[in-house]
């Protein structure tokens, strides 16, 4: 049975499914160990994955769709916490204010505990970010709303020392965005320090994905704007565990020229010491966009390219949404897009950036989150070509 919960002095409402039905999709899809939609109002879309320790389960973020009174849709926080065959534990859709709300990351400590990151939007208008934590069971342990302007989404999570690292943007005094990067209590959520950087147009500036490394360096990586009229960059910025920022690089071509697109996924390896980065990339006619998979040394040197040759379609913007590191490979997510349809497809990619398989999937529109499974496969959510929220494990 559903439950609506109104949580006094505060403008949200919660709605908690103790055990909401998944069904599988009816046709075919060959390459996944299972494949199940979750019971969130659709359209509905899986923006993020995340896998307990030891393969114990997973988290899935992302929206939902609502209706006000006057019957106009917006988008609810959606956020739902499964076992390891894919069966629901317990889900909620959170609705702040009537208007649009997303949770654009989600990930779990090595305690069980679910932290989700995105944004609400308040009854005037005004975006704002937000973050919250739940216990194993789903009982809510702590929760923050920036103000206005302070910091409007929060795009990617990580964890440090016990304590949460959030990537997100806000509003410059111009017109753009800034990066901002913040260290909050791992309890109370409450803000440790907060890092903020402006490119050099003082332009459209934002994280994507975030990646920490053991010995204490944080990576943003999204994109940032340089130049007018020319579109933006690839970006990665190195942040020390005080917030200092310590460097920021755009990824270039062969050409020595900054890649026109954006990085989307980070994922990294801390024993020798890279990390992959994967996004698009404008096409050399710079009119459709191109699924990039990049290997980067420590200090972000080039080590290899991809643009996954057999996903070149000229007539289609194709872009890698996510990425994740597993024992045998990069398992890589993303979608194609043509004439306002989209169809999912995912990659898999030894070390040295070389091909393993690529599988697509007609029933399904897009390919958004990615976590990789201790047997070699990986877990993946986004939306159905029908527009359900979707969560599937994919072969290794």
């Amino acid at each position: 049975m559903t439950v609506l919960l109104l949580l006094t002095g505060c403008e949200e409402v919660v709605i908690v499914g103790g055990a909401p039905s998944q069904q599988p999709l009816q046709s075919d899809h060959p390459g996944f160990s299972w494949l199940k939609l979750l019971d969130a109002p659709k359209p509905a879309e899986g923006l993020a994955v995340a896998r307990f320790p030891d393969d114990q389960g997973l988290a899935v973020s992302g929206w939902s769709t609502a209706r006000d009174a006057l019957g106009r849709p917006h988008h609810d926080i959606f956020v739902s916490v499964l076992d390891p065959d894919g069966h629901v534990v317990w889900s909620k859709t959170i609705d702040y204010a009537g208007k649009d709300d997303d949770a654009f990351d989600v990930i779990v400590t090595p305690q069980h505990e679910i932290l989700a990151a995105g944004s609400v939007t308040g009854e005037d208008g005004s975006m704002r970010a937000w973050l919250r934590k739940w216990s194993p069971g789903g009982a809510e342990l702590a929760t923050t709303t920036s103000e206005p302007d302070v910091s409007l989404r929060a795009k990617a999570l990580g964890l440090w020392e016990g304590d949460v690292i959030v990537a997100g943007y806000a509003n410059t005094f111009e017109v753009g965005r800034d990066v901002v990067v913040e260290r909050r209590d791992g309890n109370t959520l409450s803000t440790v320090w907060s890092a903020r950087y402006d490119g050099p147009l003082h332009g459209e500036d934002e994280p994507n994905d975030l990646a920490i490394w053991r010995s204490g360096a944080f990576w943003a990586a999204g994109y940032q704007q340089t130049q007018i009229g020319a579109g933006t960059e690839l970006s990665l910025l190195e942040l020390r565990p005080d917030g200092t920022i310590t460097w920021q690089r755009s990824l270039k071509d062969a050409q020595d020229t900054p890649l026109v697109g954006q990085a989307n996924g980070i994922a990294f390896n801390d024993i020798d010491n890279v990390y992959y980065l994967c996004g698009s990339a404008l096409d050399a006619a710079g009119t459709h966009g191109v699924p990039l998979v990049s290997k980067l040394g420590f200090h972000g040197d080039d080590l290899w390219h991809t643009s996954i040759p057999e996903l070149a379609d000229a007539s289609s913007d194709i872009a890698a949404r996510g990425c994740a590191l597993g024992s045998d490979g990069l398992s890589v997510v993303g979608t194609s897009a043509s004439n306002g349809r989209s169809q999912f497809w995912a990659v898999k990619l030894q070390p040295a950036g070389t091909q393993l398989w690529l599988r697509r999937d007609a029933a399904l529109a897009t390919g958004r989150g990615v976590a990789p499974a201790d047997d070699g496969g990986a877990f993946v959510t986004g939306q159905t070509a029908d527009g359900e929220l979707f969560v599937g494990k994919l072969l290794p």
